[in-house]
């Protein structure tokens, strides 16, 4: 799960529904090192 603070990369992408969505994200810069992969719709743009 991310946490305020976290430095992320992600890709953008739009969804059928015409929505952006961040997918592939993955923490940089954290206290720990997870990464989250595939499409998050609470990340949405």
């Amino acid at each position: 799960m991310l946490k305020a603070g976290d430095t992320v990369t992600y890709e953008v992408v739009q969804g059928e529904d015409g929505q952006f969505y961040a997918i592939n994200v993955e923490v940089v810069e954290s206290d720990r090192s997870e990464a989250l992969i595939g499409i998050s719709p609470d990340l949405m743009l």
